[in-house]
């Protein structure tokens, strides 16, 4: 009888195993932050700002009709979010992730940003009256000292949430699969 008493106490304690929740994993919060990291430096809208800009160039090279012009014009930053996401939890550890999204949310940070904006259209922002921020002693030593820092390299110099080999090669599917989209098989 108390071998029995000790195979049923085995097996409930299996089952209580089996059905209990997963713990979390650590990619579970790493997945959290990239995807906080990836909207607060906006990179998604970026991607998808470049398809769009494929789009209009193609349309004038009557690569497009109007009608499938239009949708590129339509595409979302969701459409490279996830991939976006992805490819931060694949390049940057949880600390990394932290100290970035610690950076890009400060007032330096944000001015890092805008100027990385203002370089991409150096031309639109003279059309709209725009110049570049001022920054006080403080902000210019925290950009120094971001980009001089082992995530700063990762992001600032490598690029690797869209140069990286497999970045590169997701965004390029993916592109080709909007564009494929709107062509609608043509």
């Amino acid at each position: 009888m108390r071998g029995l008493n000790g195979r049923v106490v085995t097996i409930a304690a299996v089952l209580c195993v089996a059905q209990a929740p997963a713990p979390a994993r650590a990619n579970d919060s790493n997945a959290a932050l990239a995807l906080r990291l990836v909207s607060v430096m906006g990179v998604d809208l970026q991607m998808a700002l470049g398809v769009r800009s494929i789009g209009e160039q193609m349309y004038r090279t009557g690569q497009l009709d109007e009608i499938q012009r239009n949708c590129l014009r339509s595409v979302d930053k969701a459409a490279f979010t996830e991939l976006l996401q992805e490819s931060a939890t694949r390049e940057l550890n949880a600390s990394e992730l932290r100290a970035a999204i610690d950076y890009f949310e400060s007032d330096a940070g944000k001015k890092d940003l805008w100027i990385a904006e203002y370089r991409r259209s150096v031309a639109r922002a003279a059309e709209l009256g725009l110049r570049m921020p001022d920054f006080t002693p403080a902000e210019y030593d925290a950009m120094r000292a971001f980009g001089a820092s082992p995530v700063g390299v990762k992001l600032l110099s490598r690029g690797v949430l869209t140069q990286s080999q497999p970045a590169t090669d997701g965004i390029v599917r993916k592109t080709r699969q909007l564009i494929g989209s709107c062509k609608g098989g043509r």
